[in-house]
């Protein structure tokens, strides 16, 4: 999930049934980002052997098969286990969960709550016709309905607040998205850590090969969190809901567009921070840790000097 969510298995191995992987490899993406050829790749990276079993004209029915089940099985096991957890996300601690959050077919636009988590930032849901209105077009799908739900919802941006003039301000820093991440990639039981312990947690994902958060898994999360905030039914398992590929379609794109690449970075170097993830620090000119480099790497020129040439 922290590549591409929707990965269509059959049409990734494709072009290694055709042609060589090496060719296939070098030229994907330079035409902009593929969400199954990027999880080709990962898988290419994850399975020993994977590379010469597809292009060695075996039959991959089988192992497609088994990916494909495996994809929607812990997409539908993420939905579930955050379904059941959300509410007690949007209740203060230690509250009783009042009975129309604990339902999902209670949630919604019918649901005070849940509905100025979801609804559009463009629009204002303390009026009353905009609540009337979005709740009337809930559960259709028709060009009418698409345009009264169209933007990105509330619970997305950091603080629930949306700037027109500054679209990028605290889009996908949302606490709903951390506390959805943590759920998933770290454990339920790292929701509500500190950033002290949450430190230890990055390990939990880094032992399942995630050593840091990708924009695959951003969009995962955010579509995971607003399906389990609506009152929609359609499990994520066998296949995913309508709304849910759209969602995360349209999240994925904007995080994979090069042109937005400046504030993506940005917003990548935040969740990391959050996250606990650390890459490999990077000493400033005149820091402590830049010195006992340089001296270090001094004292190791001296020696080579003291030692002359080796003798053959």
């Amino acid at each position: 999930m922290s590549v591409y969510a929707l990965c269509n298995v059959a049409e990734a191995f494709k072009p290694l049934q055709v042609i060589s992987a090496s060719t296939q490899l070098a030229t994907s993406g330079s035409t902009g980002p593929d969400g199954d050829q990027s999880a080709l790749r990962a898988m290419l990276d994850m399975i020993p052997g994977l590379q010469q079993y597809l292009v060695g004209g075996f039959d991959p029915s089988e192992l497609q098969s088994k990916l494909k089940e495996g994809f929607e099985s812990a997409r539908s096991e993420d939905s579930k286990t955050i379904k059941k957890a959300i509410p007690t996300w949007l209740v203060p601690d230690g509250s009783p969960i009042p009975s129309d959050l604990a339902e999902k077919m209670t949630r919604g636009f019918r649901n005070d709550v849940t509905g100025a988590l979801l609804c559009p930032v463009c629009k204002d849901w303390s009026d009353a016709a905009t609540r009337a209105a979005l709740r009337d077009a809930e559960g259709y799908n028709d060009i009418r309905s698409q345009e009264l739900r169209k933007g990105w919802p509330t619970f997305i941006y950091a603080e629930r607040e949306y700037d027109p003039a500054m679209p990028w301000k605290g889009l996908f820093r949302g606490s709903l998205l951390l506390k959805g991440f943590r759920h998933v990639f770290f454990g339920p039981s790292a929701v509500f850590l500190d950033k002290g312990n949450r430190s230890r947690r990055s390990g939990n994902a880094a032992l399942n090969g995630m050593k840091k958060v990708t924009p695959a898994s951003i969009a995962y999360i955010a579509a995971q969190v607003k399906f389990c905030l609506s009152s929609e039914r359609t499990r994520l398992g066998k296949g995913a809901s309508g709304d849910f590929k759209q969602f995360y379609t349209l999240a994925w794109n904007l995080l994979t567009d090069v042109a937005e690449k400046e504030n993506v970075d940005d917003l990548l170097v935040w969740w990391n921070r959050e996250m606990m993830f650390h890459g490999e620090p990077v000493p400033f000119e005149g820091s402590p840790l830049s010195q006992i480099r340089k001296h270090h790497a001094k004292r190791n020129a001296e020696q080579d000097m003291t030692a002359g040439p080796s003798e053959s």
